[in-house]
């Protein structure tokens, strides 16, 4: 979250989920889902930080938050500080020998969309699924690293949920990350378009009777860090203002209940040596200052280039939007 605007959505997106936690509260008599609506309440009511005086950018951030899994809010902060990790990981990465020749990818798993009573179970299968999948011969002999993120959006037009996983990979086979446009005729003798083969190999994995939609594509930016950062559901996919009340409470229910007790972000290969080295804590055991400093880092100077020193602010939340007071400056450096 880099600017004003965005802070007040979530703010006003993490309200809607707490009215929605009230109702379910109420509705079985909760005290555990009563508080959590509580927290979500008033997650981030006062933020503190800098702003830029010339574009607006916000920058070192701070504040109290819920660390609900489906608050707007903190899965933004903690999305972001993963991201970060990721990059500084990936950093150390480049440095490991093991590493030389590989090719970064991003690869994405789906399975056909579920009911509500069928995610829970869907979830645990494609965890255990993407385990079979690293463990396949002509994958291990690939695979060399990987930070693997399961998100679930939701289809307001046959209400059903869609999970899927996107997996940040570095595989010796640099073919295997390159996007092909031919499509050879089986049996044709011509090499199979990565994607296809991906799709086959997760299809067997998987034990499915279909073959699944899959993707990989080269690592060209940073914007597919993020998308691997994500966490468990996008608030847009289930604030969307199209949407009743009623179906946003089964939504929130739904995905609240399967992702329950899950770990929906995990690390191997040699990610997870690069994380050690840097003595990595998982983002949801960092304190609120910690994120901060992991997602932003505090910059004397803005991203676009502003002389001019940032300004000490504060944001309150006053019950419809964030006031913003302006406190003080910081000398440039």
């Amino acid at each position: 979250m880099h600017t004003y605007d965005s802070i007040n959505a979530a703010k006003k997106q993490s309200l809607e989920l707490a009215a929605i936690y009230r109702d379910w509260a109420k509705s079985c008599g909760s005290e555990t889902i009563a508080a959590r609506a509580a927290r979500v309440s008033a997650c981030s009511d006062l933020w503190t930080g800098y702003r830029c005086p010339d574009c607006g950018r916000l920058h070192g951030m701070v504040s109290y938050g819920c660390r609900d899994r489906l608050c707007a809010i903190c899965a933004a902060k903690l999305a972001r500080a993963t991201a970060a990790q990721a990059l500084q990981a990936m950093a150390v990465m480049q440095l490991d020998e093991s590493l030389q020749g590989c090719s970064w990818g991003l690869l994405t798993l789906t399975v056909r969309n579920v009911s509500a009573a069928d995610l829970p179970g869907t979830i645990d299968k494609m965890l255990h699924h993407w385990a079979l999948l690293r463990r396949m011969r002509p994958v291990a002999r690939i695979m060399r690293a990987w930070a693997r993120n399961i998100e679930i959006t939701y289809n307001k037009v046959r209400h059903t949920y869609h999970p899927h996983i996107h997996c940040i990979v570095a595989l010796t086979d640099a073919g295997m990350c390159e996007l092909s446009q031919t499509h050879p005729e089986p049996g044709s003798g011509v090499p199979q378009q990565p994607a296809m083969q991906w799709a086959a190999w997760w299809r067997q994995a998987a034990n499915l009777d279909y073959t699944p939609v899959c993707d990989i594509r080269p690592l060209a930016s940073t914007d597919a860090v993020y998308e691997v950062s994500k966490y468990a559901a996008k608030p847009s996919s289930i604030f969307d203002s199209a949407l009743s009340f009623g179906i946003k409470k089964k939504v929130v229910r739904t995905i609240a209940e399967a992702i329950f007790g899950r770990r929906l972000k995990s690390y191997g290969g040699a990610w997870l040596k690069a994380r050690r080295a840097l003595n990595m804590k998982p983002v949801e055991e960092l304190d609120e200052n910690e994120l901060s400093v992991a997602a932003d880092g505090l910059e004397h100077q803005c991203a676009c280039g502003s002389s001019l020193p940032l300004v000490a602010v504060v944001l309150q939340w006053s019950g419809l939007s964030y006031d913003l007071h302006t406190v003080t400056t910081i000398a440039t450096e």
